[in-house]
């Protein structure tokens, strides 16, 4: 048993060379010959060529066509509008000074003559009147002022400085009684007063005769006459109507 299982490998090993050794020998036989380096470059320009038109007819193939793109309108910019110049500026005017106001002469001394007939003089007392009347000789008063006096009294410079002392003391008083208001928009005039003085000195029967235009400031100077009072009684033969201008002035 043995040796025939060693007969059956033997010839199975070799039919499987015989086998082996056939095919690589008909392989070799039917081998073609290698193609020279001139068939390979000449195969291989042709092949290159031939691909080369396939990736042109791809490519052509493969493009798309391209749409018409339009071209997009240009846009009309609106002109600028020009800028409006200014006007240059226009010289300012220099304001113009107002005029001062002239002031009023003062108001001379009023004669008892003629002038007082025609009403200058503002109307004594009854009993003052009386009594001018009973007494001859009327003289006129100081340049400041005028007035009634009795001839045969005290000298005329006595009376004259008893007047003008008189006057100064209503002055400051008006200049006192100065309406602020008044004051602060620089407003003056002169008010024009007629009186009486009482044989204590008293200023009385005050009125206004001639006007300053501003109904305060003649307001103002009744009110400072009104409350004047000498620090002594007047003169013998003093007048007993008087005419005095009040000023009302800014320094």
């Amino acid at each position: 048993m043995k040796k025939r299982h060693s007969r059956i490998g033997l010839i199975g090993s070799l039919t499987l060379h015989g086998t082996l050794f056939a095919t690589v020998f008909g392989i070799i036989h039917t081998q073609k010959p290698l193609p020279t380096t001139e068939e390979v470059s000449s195969i291989s320009m042709e092949m290159l060529a031939a691909r080369l038109e396939q990736e042109q007819v791809a490519v052509a193939a493969e493009e798309p066509v391209e749409e018409e793109v339009k071209k997009p309108e240009p846009v009309i910019e609106p002109e600028p509008i020009p800028e409006p110049v200014p006007e240059p500026p226009k010289p300012k005017e220099k304001p113009k000074e107002k005029p001062k106001p002239k002031e009023k002469p003062p108001v001379k001394a009023i004669e008892k003559g003629a002038e007082a007939k025609q009403g200058v003089v503002a109307k004594a007392t009854p009993s003052a009147v009386q009594g001018a009347k009973n007494q001859e000789g009327i003289v006129t008063g100081s340049p400041k002022g005028s007035g009634t006096v009795n001839s045969g009294s005290a000298s005329g410079g006595e009376i004259n400085a008893y007047k003008a002392q008189l006057q100064r003391t209503l002055q400051q008083r008006a200049n006192n009684a100065y309406p602020q208001r008044e004051k602060m928009m620089r407003k003056t005039g002169t008010v024009t007063l007629s009186f009486q003085l009482s044989s204590s000195g008293q200023v009385i029967n005050v009125q206004v005769i001639n006007s300053s235009g501003n109904s305060n400031l003649d307001a103002a100077a009744m009110k400072a006459a009104q409350s004047t009072k000498m620090h002594s009684p007047p003169p013998a033969g003093f007048p007993t109507s008087l005419t005095v201008p009040v000023k009302f002035s800014v320094q």
